[in-house]
């Protein structure tokens, strides 16, 4: 099968040699190409809203990468949402050796299960963005932590890519969309509400300052009965203390299991 920009067909990459190969033809013609990585099994909303965003970029073509294979019905909404190719790319195929050579954060307040889950990550898609070449990335705001540290690993590394962040798409509640949330209980739902309500609170509370920001995302969760793991105030620039200007509150929690966290934008101007 050969590629013909805007035929409507999804275009299948067999290999990242292949993805490399595809993206090189098209940026030399002038035509950016625009990178989406999925690491859920299944896409979501969210997932849609990174591309709807990505195909804003004029002239653009936009590649997808996923780590699990998605279904027939996925790459039919890829293609409808105007994705041009697809590229299944699990571990083995990224590191068919093995990997051994890590990149690691600053753990700074995170647990070890975060830091862990942003490594394990960041290395993946720093793998994917050598060998693919990408012009564009497109992410989710929904995990802002992650993006922070993309933009740092994209600086420090002087990758050829510009990273645009794509605002949290919400459920009605309030609730991020997120592929670790299907099949929650309502108990386990209600905790997720509470998180984000927190939020709505504690930024209501940025003209206080950030100890008072802290206190009402506490007083908040604590009062509906979800014990937080994290309460965490970051600048743009990773740093968590001495918070001044633009910042983000990230508050996590423990959800049937899960890492449940959600974020928000501040300023202390």
């Amino acid at each position: 099968m050969t590629f013909q920009p805007g035929q409507g067909e999804l275009f299948q990459l067999s290999d990242l040699f292949h993805a490399r190969s595809f993206a090189n033809a098209l940026q030399r013609t002038g035509r950016p190409v625009s990178l989406i990585c999925i690491h859920a099994e299944q896409l979501h909303p969210g997932h849609m809203a990174l591309m709807q965003a990505a195909a804003t970029i004029p002239r653009g073509i936009t590649v997808v990468c996923s780590k699990h294979r998605l279904s027939k019905k996925d790459q039919r909404a890829l293609s409808a949402a105007k994705v041009a190719a697809y590229l299944h790319a699990p571990e083995e195929m990224v590191w068919p050796r093995g990997q051994h050579i890590q990149l690691t954060t600053p753990q700074g307040s995170r647990t070890q299960q975060r830091q862990d889950e942003i490594n394990q990550k960041l290395n993946y898609i720093a793998a994917v963005l050598i060998a693919i070449n990408p012009s564009d990335l497109f992410l989710g705001e929904k995990d802002r932590e992650f993006l922070l540290e993309v933009h740092r690993l994209i600086r420090e590394f002087h990758f050829d890519v510009k990273a645009h962040g794509v605002p949290t798409l919400r459920m009605n509640d309030g609730v991020p969309f997120s592929h670790r949330y299907r099949g929650l209980s309502e108990e386990e739902q209600e905790e997720l509400r509470v998180l984000s309500a927190a939020l709505v609170a504690a930024t209501h509370a940025a003209d206080k300052g950030p100890k008072a920001v802290r206190q009402v995302a506490e007083e908040v969760c604590a009062g509906a009965g979800v014990q937080l793991q994290r309460v965490t105030l970051l600048s743009p620039e990773l740093k968590e203390d001495d918070i001044d200007g633009d910042a983000y509150i990230i508050l996590e929690t423990q959800v049937g299991g899960k890492i449940a966290s959600d974020n928000a934008a501040l300023s202390f101007n």
